[in-house]
């Protein structure tokens, strides 16, 4: 049998604002980006290296035009990846990402989208000002 190194836990495919997203979970941070109005680029496939150097392909699911700091997150993220069961193969593929392009990627789980969705994205002020200026 032929498996891929992945697992697939078989999202449910859906549509959000014509873009086709591989599960609910990532409709769901997709429709917060468009409320919040953070522009971001969807399925953004990047060339990196394993631990090895053995090149593969990394398609990040959220690729945001300008760095961002979100409410909860300690840091500024260029990419989120949306995960509904997260293994170790997501975490290296982040940091490989982060290795070879210095993109900072956020894995978002349901915890995440939930909270942002009942709170903000933005728990300061400024940080969503930020953000409003660097588009104008």
């Amino acid at each position: 049998m032929n498996r891929s190194k992945a697992p697939y836990y078989g999202g449910k495919k859906t549509w959000v604002q014509g873009v086709l997203y591989d599960s609910k979970l990532e409709a769901r941070m997709a429709t917060l980006l468009h409320k919040y109005e953070i522009p971001f680029t969807p399925h953004v496939k990047f060339e990196v290296y394993d631990r090895q150097g053995k090149p593969f392909s990394y398609t990040v699911d959220f690729f945001l035009h300008q760095p961002v700091k979100f409410a909860g997150i300690p840091t500024i993220i260029q990419c989120l990846e949306v995960k509904g069961i997260l293994t170790m193969h997501d975490i290296n593929r982040c940091d490989a990402l982060e290795y070879r392009h210095h993109y900072t990627t956020w894995i978002v789980n349901d915890f995440w989208i939930k909270m942002w969705e009942r709170e903000g994205m933005f728990w300061k002020e400024e940080d969503r000002y930020r953000l409003e200026r660097k588009k104008a």
